[in-house]
């Protein structure tokens, strides 16, 4: 991930309407506070190939934001959401490193534990970026 800035993802789509799109982003970051956010433990999802993440601790500021976000976009807006971004389905991450093998994971793994300490954040923001590029498209800063 290192051409990746850090992030958590809390939606994605295969199609979207980027007129209507922005139009609501715009609306929702203005209604969205800045929120405080503390990472406690290493994870990993187990796939064909692996992705291992830092794990955010879900508080009701986090909770609120995904939840909200997902109803403030319409079906004529976004459409063909992935699954496992849902509510009742996501698990917040923050990923460190994808398609990893079992043994870059175990050995990824092995080296976090090491020199991980939980710490703290402060969500400023969303931003939306293309999935196949990592370029960013829309940036809006929460009200602080």
């Amino acid at each position: 991930m290192m051409n990746s800035n850090p992030h958590i993802a809390i939606a994605s789509y295969r199609e979207i309407n980027e007129e209507k799109f922005y139009s609501q982003l715009g609306e929702f970051s203005k209604k969205t506070k800045g929120f405080e956010l503390r990472f406690e433990s290493v994870g990993i999802f187990y796939f064909e190939r692996n992705i291992i993440y830092l794990s955010p601790v879900m508080n009701d500021e986090l909770f609120r934001v995904h939840k909200e976000f997902h109803s403030s976009f319409d079906s004529e807006c976004c459409k063909n959401p992935f699954e496992h971004y849902l509510p009742n389905k996501w698990v917040p991450n923050c990923r460190v490193a994808v398609n990893a093998t079992m043994e870059e994971s175990l050995s990824a793994i092995t080296s976090l534990s090491s020199i991980f300490k939980p710490f703290n954040v402060r969500v400023e923001g969303i931003r939306v970026a293309d999935y196949n590029t990592l370029e960013n498209t829309a940036r809006h800063e929460f009200t602080k």
